[in-house]
């Protein structure tokens, strides 16, 4: 998500069912809506300007766009959101787990965050990107829900992470894979 031109127009929607396993979604039988749309404009040009990012972490059984809602607002207040799918916890990959599939030993949730960080730097810097001039990723905020909450507790001390929003997190330091006993920036 991020700030488009002013006077860009449009909604965006998703399926839940698309983020689930075909062995889940077979069992799916009622054609029941499954559907959420946001303001938002899919490839949109980048406004003009510099913007710091934001990166959302979801929480258990969750998945990138859940909070869509929120993601967008952000956007429209002039923030580049980045969130990524973390397959240790989104619903895809807890209900695989639930019909018995094991699969990998995922990677850690915050390595995710900053996986996405480096991500957004390079198209930040790749002429030809979308992104490029228009990511500020020095200036950080990490923004988190339940065990996102968490795993942004465990991002906050890294270089660059100027603030945090960790809601409904009940203090999950143990979603880092290095707890902290304090966190330097701002809780916000």
């Amino acid at each position: 998500w991020y700030p488009a031109p002013e006077g860009t127009t449009g909604e965006d929607t998703y399926d839940v069912r698309a983020l689930i396993p075909d062995t889940v979604r077979n069992l799916l039988t009622a054609n029941i809506p499954a559907t959420f749309t946001v303001d938002a404009s899919r490839d949109a040009a980048v406004a003009d300007g510099r913007f710091p990012l934001v990166l959302f972490s979801h929480g258990f059984s969750g998945f990138r766009q859940q909070s869509s809602f929120l993601t967008a607002h952000l956007a429209s207040w002039g923030f580049v959101v980045a969130a990524p799918d973390h397959w240790q916890r989104d619903l895809f990959h807890v209900l695989d787990r639930v019909l018995g599939n094991a699969g990998d030993t995922p990677p850690d949730p915050v390595e995710d965050l900053r996986e996405t960080r480096t991500l957004m730097a390079a198209q930040d810097t790749t002429e030809g990107s979308r992104f490029a001039g228009h990511v500020d990723t020095d200036t950080v905020v990490a923004v988190g829900h339940s065990a996102g909450g968490g795993t942004v507790l465990g991002y906050a001390d890294d270089d660059g992470v100027a603030g945090y929003v960790s809601m409904a997190s009940g203090l999950l330091r143990s979603m880092a894979s290095t707890p902290t006993t304090s966190i330097a920036p701002p809780e916000l």
